[in-house]
């Protein structure tokens, strides 16, 4: 017996609107046992018996501005959510949280992207010949995206070290997300550590192809719970 079903990760306690197609395949004649969600975006008004989404804010606020380089560094600030708590409660350090690198242009571009705004808060007068195609033809929401601090993230994908391919871009400092906060929003905890020997584009790609563990964690929770 073959179920299938849509979900979205954020509905299982992951700052990140990632949804995808879960298939089950079972021996036995029934169906198939799918998780059920834990969080809303209405759990205060229409969901009281869920809990709120996990917002970018709360799962990367605590982090430290990044380094230049690989160097490991320091808390700086208190925790300020559950997720955040969670995050680091068996990690002492920051890793794999550098700052990446943007050209000039990209520099420029970022700065007029509001919260939560696209390529269309760029004015015409930057030179991108991209985001004026976007702007004529049409782009992606997320396209040259910057986060919104109360909502969790959109998917993050192999590219989250490029502007134009995903809403990448901090929510309040001017540069794009490093690989620990890309590592958050999957929710992986911050003792979840990639090594320095792994080239930057391999990191990208673990982190942006992985399941969130948490996504996982629920869906192999009720599988267990339902055979």
């Amino acid at each position: 017996t073959v179920d299938h079903m849509l979900l979205n990760a954020a509905d299982y306690g992951v700052p990140q609107r990632r949804k995808r197609l879960l298939i089950i395949g079972n021996k036995e004649k029934g169906t198939s046992s799918f998780p059920k969600p834990s969080h809303s975006m209405n759990a205060n008004e229409t969901d009281a018996e869920k809990l709120p989404w996990v917002t970018v804010e709360e799962a990367i606020g605590d982090l430290p501005r990044p380094s230049s380089n690989e160097k490991v560094l320091n808390y700086k600030s208190i925790s300020h959510s559950n997720f955040q708590r969670w995050a680091r409660k068996n990690s002492k350090r920051v890793y794999n949280h550098v700052m990446p690198t943007m050209s000039d242009l990209d520099k420029e571009i970022i700065g007029h992207v509001k919260e939560g705004g696209n390529y269309r808060d760029v004015p015409d007068s930057i030179p991108s010949k991209r985001i004026k195609k976007y702007k004529k033809l049409g782009g992606r929401t997320t396209t040259y995206g910057r986060l919104k601090r109360d909502m969790p993230a959109y998917t993050i994908n192999t590219y989250f070290s490029r502007l134009n391919v995903g809403c990448n871009i901090h929510y309040s400092q001017d540069r794009l997300i490093t690989i620990r906060e890309g590592l958050r929003l999957q929710s992986f905890a911050d003792d979840f550590v990639l090594p320095n020997e792994l080239s930057k584009r391999a990191k990208y790609m673990l982190v942006g192809n992985a399941v969130p563990p948490t996504f996982a964690h629920a869906i192999a929770k009720s599988l267990k719970n339902g055979s």
